[in-house]
């Protein structure tokens, strides 16, 4: 009888032991599982980060293109300018010394007149 009792201890404790081991894993799992998810969770808001990230660069990129592009647009048109300006100036230039001192006068006013006159000067005595 006795044996019969210890027999039936051991099994009832061997189920116990089985039941727990049982639990125990699949606790384990679940908590294995949880960390699973949170870590793609993590790894998701990093990659939508990322990707904010690189779409926020690809616009900064962008505008700085079109700021050189307007920026470069701007100085062809003022090379333009300054290329015309350049030809009526040497056009002027070769005319006689009556005309250019008239031009000056009259198209560039009696200051600019004074000023080329005494630039005309000081590089004479120079």
């Amino acid at each position: 009888m006795v044996r019969f009792i210890r027999q039936e201890a051991e099994e009832k404790a061997n189920e116990i032991f089985v039941s727990t081991e049982e639990e125990f894993n699949i606790e384990k799992l679940q908590l294995v599982e949880a960390d699973k998810k949170k870590i793609r969770q993590e790894y998701k808001c990093k990659e939508r980060q990322v990707k904010i990230h690189k779409k926020m660069l690809i616009t900064k990129r962008s505008r700085a293109h079109g700021l050189v592009e307007g920026i470069l647009e701007r100085v062809l048109i003022n090379l333009h300018s300054i290329q015309k300006n350049l030809q009526f100036w040497k056009f002027r230039a070769k005319r006689s010394d009556s005309e250019k001192a008239r031009f000056m006068i009259f198209e560039r006013g009696p200051r600019a007149f004074i000023d080329e006159t005494v630039k005309l000067l000081r590089g004479l005595t120079a």
